[in-house]
């Protein structure tokens, strides 16, 4: 027997005086998956996918010639998805993201219904999206409709009426939002976390978050690890020196001691507040009975001298399992993937809620306590085309150097994305730049620190400062930020500064 060359159908030359009728049957119909028919229809099949691939992106295509614009945030992606956002759109096109500032309602001209209330979080889920303007639910003496004519139960938007509504009565609910202008800075460039899906388009805010926001509060100095203090550290006088070397002027190298009236329990942490251009003996002790605890057990002065037990050893840019370095637990931590801004712009929780410690020496960050998520109220539809995708991120000196790399849904940019070179080149670049800060966009030559105005970004109107992910390396506090004339300069990460978030439609 011979076989075509494409899709190896069986053929029956015409003197085979030997193959059987039954074999002859079953090699073109029969039911094993080798057979003529089997084959054709497994090849149509795949045919029939790839056609529907090609004439999605045609249609996609077909769109952007005839001036037709995506409608609606699922329409981006779609886009994206196949492969045809550098088609569609150019770098440097803008998206407006509604973000939720408040939901009221009004029963109108009503005469059945006395009052009206809302639940702003179900009023958006039952719109599927954050769109400032007036709805109104109409009752027509049966059911509530919807400006659309469609009958709804209005308990399904978050809406609860006091009284029996009559024919004609109504109900407005109007929804305000404050506006956020994202940038298309790259096509192509982040690779989905989803190894399905292939294509990508990375958005960074315009202009920078309205509010200035550290990047990682100042840590504990001592953690009560359960095998160095397996009764947790009791009462009494303890000592301990700061680095030689490390801030002479204020009190490195000198030996301090404190003294506790009360016990600290496994899995405590010991905070010594010794701030910047502060002289050490002038701080305070204070002791916490868990990681991230915000009450505190007690506070205590510190004395010069050496008196009582040693505590662990300090050094000013190593950490060991008990022991935090100095630069950390004076101006907290410049690993990205530990800090408390990664936490908050991932997070749609309320204030008090959504802060959780990521080391035995993590603090919370400021605004925990006041502020909700940066999530909180951004358009549910469009945060759900916003997906993962792989970073990689330089880490510093006290984490032993090299890169971590991590999923990311909203996220700050690295030294490298920004045209401003590499951080550390013996472990290479932390990611590769973005063309919307690439040649052509910059004012540099080549990727530099110097002045470049097109990183310049403003808050509330004025230039102003803001933070990327990308360490300082050879400091455990100090993170790079991008300064008011476009400069590549860094800062401890207990400053407050502002927060340009990226994502990725995938």
């Amino acid at each position: 027997m011979s076989y075509t060359p494409n899709l190896n159908l069986l053929l029956t030359p015409e003197d085979d005086t030997t193959t059987t009728f039954k074999d002859w049957r079953v090699g073109i119909n029969g039911e094993e998956g080798n057979s003529n028919m089997a084959k054709i229809d497994e090849a149509y099949g795949a045919l029939n996918d790839q056609t529907q691939k090609i004439q999605s992106k045609v249609d996609v295509v077909s769109d952007k010639v005839f001036g037709d614009a995506p409608k609606t945030w699922g329409d981006v992606q779609t886009i994206v998805r196949n492969g045809a956002a550098a088609q569609y759109f150019d770098i440097g096109d803008q998206f407006i993201v509604e973000k939720l500032s408040a939901v009221t309602a009004s029963k109108g001209t009503s005469t059945g219904i006395t009052a009206v209330t809302v639940n702003a979080n179900s009023f958006v889920e039952g719109c599927g999206e954050v769109h400032a303007g007036e709805y109104v639910f109409t009752f027509d003496g049966k059911s509530w409709r919807n400006e659309a004519g469609k009958a709804v139960k209005i308990e399904n938007y978050g809406i609860s009426v006091t009284g029996t509504a009559k024919a004609g009565d109504h109900v407005i609910i109007t929804e305000t939002s404050t506006q956020l202008a994202f940038d298309v800075i790259g096509i192509d460039h982040d690779t989905p976390a989803d190894g399905t899906l292939k294509h990508s388009m990375t958005l960074q805010m315009h202009d920078l978050w309205p509010t200035a926001i550290a990047f990682d509060a100042t840590e504990a100095t001592w953690y009560i690890d359960e095998a160095t203090y397996p009764q947790g550290l009791v009462a009494g006088t303890y000592h301990f020196t700061l680095p030689a070397g490390y801030d002479n002027a204020y009190g490195g190298g000198s030996t301090l001691n404190f003294t506790l009236t009360k016990d600290v329990p496994v899995g405590g942490q010991i905070r010594f507040a010794w701030s910047y251009n502060v002289q050490a003996n002038t701080c305070k002790i204070s002791t916490y009975e868990s990681i991230g605890a915000t009450a505190v057990i007690e506070t205590v002065s510190v004395a010069d001298g050496e008196a009582g037990t040693a505590m662990p050893t300090l050094h000013a840019t190593a950490v060991s399992d008990n022991a935090n370095c100095v630069h950390r637990f004076r101006y907290g931590s410049n690993n990205w993937a530990e800090s408390g801004l990664r936490q908050w712009l991932n997070t749609d929780a309320e204030a008090n809620t959504w802060w959780e410690p990521k080391t035995v020496f993590d603090r919370p960050i400021a605004i925990a306590a006041t502020t909700a998520g940066f999530l909180k109220g951004i358009d549910p539809a469009f945060l759900d085309v916003v997906g993962e995708v792989v970073k990689t991120t330089q880490e510093s000196i006290s984490d032993e150097y090299g890169h971590n790399t991590s999923t990311e849904r909203f996220f700050l940019l690295s030294r490298p994305e920004v045209y401003a070179g590499t951080e550390r080149s013996a472990d290479g670049a932390d990611g590769k730049v973005y063309e919307y800060y690439g040649a052509g966009y910059s004012d540099l030559a080549s990727p530099g620190t110097g002045a470049d105005s097109n990183r310049i970004k403003y808050r509330n109107g004025s230039a102003t400062y803001w933070w990327l992910r990308t360490p300082y390396s050879t400091s455990g506090h100090d993170v790079r930020l991008v300064y008011p004339t476009g400069t590549l300069n860094n800062v401890s990460a207990n400053s407050s500064l502002g927060v340009a978030p990226a994502c990725v439609i995938v």
